[in-house]
């Protein structure tokens, strides 16, 4: 929440993606009579164990969100999200192994000042790959390094992200 409020005090922006993660939670391990009321219910034979999931609030740079332009965020139909992670990352959400082109690579070093410490701190040399997040309404993919890692429709119908502007105040314009 310090994270949005930076971002809604220095700019006068602020952006969240609100949704929903599959892949979170505890993991619940179904018994027989329950799998076959979920195989009736959906026509396919259902896994032994099933992830729950869990609902996420992120916090999105104003710089990392592209959307439908000269349009406010909540009436766009179509957004980019580009983000940085770790091949690592890409393998253990998507199973998908990426081998980074020079361009998607990212090799970056990083050090921020600590004001009361003097010292430097935050040095990352870490190879990253972009990963750019499509979403339209109805449809969205993810895709890193030219490949598509995930590509289907919405499951929210909308777009996931909440934009707060900063309320002008008289003689703070």
């Amino acid at each position: 929440f310090i994270t949005y409020l930076t971002w809604l005090v220095t700019t006068g922006n602020a952006f969240m993606k609100i949704g929903w993660d599959a892949q979170a939670g505890e993991t619940l391990e179904l018994n027989p009579e329950e799998r076959a009321i979920l195989q009736n219910v959906s026509g396919k034979r259902p896994p032994k164990k099933i992830q729950l999931g869990d609902p996420f609030i992120e916090v999105v740079s104003l710089f990392s969100l592209i959307w439908d332009k000269g349009l406010p965020l909540d009436e766009a139909e179509n957004t980019v999200h580009i983000k940085l992670r770790t091949p690592e990352y890409i393998y253990r959400r998507y199973k998908k192994k990426v081998n980074p082109s020079k361009s998607s690579r990212i090799n970056y070093d990083f050090k921020l000042f600590d004001i009361h410490k003097g010292t430097e701190f935050g040095s990352d040399d870490t190879c990253k790959v972009i990963v750019l997040e499509y979403m339209s309404k109805e449809k969205m993919a993810v895709i890193c390094d030219g490949e598509v890692l995930v590509k289907g429709d919405n499951p929210y119908g909308e777009l996931p992200y909440v934009h707060t502007k900063e309320v002008p105040l008289p003689g703070n314009e």
